[in-house]
């Protein structure tokens, strides 16, 4: 317990008998409203062996405090795996971690095509962190479908890339005439993606039968 701060509000919860549901993006569990709020597991958990009220854990937070899991793994909220450090150490633990090489980055990546997502999980560190050094070592993601991710170099044409979804798709849809359905199983990506990206290359189909007949929109 951080001396400068002293014990406020009384509200207490036992981590174990609340529900929780597993947020897709951050990765971690979240409780339903309490006292209107949404509370992740590992704060409940750290202040509820910590013996502190949810008023006390909150000012923490505010003042800058940031419950860590020491092994990486965002969803393992035991208590022994929860640590309570300031954000900037919290960054400084993530962002630079001199046991990951670059080498080892690249293997995943570039070579086996994992996502940024995948990578970080394997190698405990953050998102942020996989997606910083591949731009410092001047990769560029080129986005993820077809169950892999695309990174290459930067100083390549976008347009000359071999994993050009865009390029891939205008030589399917645009120019060979496939249909949706078949187009999509190709590239192993969603009828729906499909659509977007090429609408969102200026592309608008004008066909009244059944053979599609795309063209470029001014």
């Amino acid at each position: 317990m951080h001396k400068e701060i002293k014990t406020v509000g009384q509200t207490m919860v036992n981590p174990e008998k609340v529900k929780y549901y597993l947020d897709s993006q951050s990765r971690r569990r979240i409780t339903k409203r309490i006292d209107g709020k949404g509370w992740r597991k590992s704060h409940l958990v750290y202040a509820w062996y910590h013996h502190l009220t949810l008023e006390t854990m909150q000012l923490l937070l505010d003042l800058g405090y940031i419950v860590h899991h020491i092994n990486g793994n965002l969803q393992d909220d035991t208590v022994d795996n929860l640590q309570l450090i300031t954000v900037r150490s919290h960054c400084l633990i993530h962002h630079y971690r001199n046991d990951i090489s670059d080498k080892q980055i690249i293997n995943l990546i570039i070579k086996k095509r994992l996502s940024a997502n995948k990578t970080a999980e394997i190698l405990k560190v953050n998102y942020s962190t996989v997606c910083d050094r591949l731009h410092k070592m001047g990769y560029k993601n080129f986005g993820f479908w077809g169950g892999k991710s695309h990174w290459t170099e930067e100083d390549i044409n976008a347009n000359d890339h071999p994993y050009n979804i865009d390029k891939q798709i205008t030589d399917l849809v645009i120019k060979q005439g496939l249909s949706y359905r078949k187009t999509a199983k190709l590239l192993n990506i969603s009828k729906g993606t499909l659509g977007n990206r090429i609408y969102k290359m200026g592309y608008k189909n004008i066909s009244k039968g059944r053979k599609a007949l795309w063209i470029k929109e001014d």
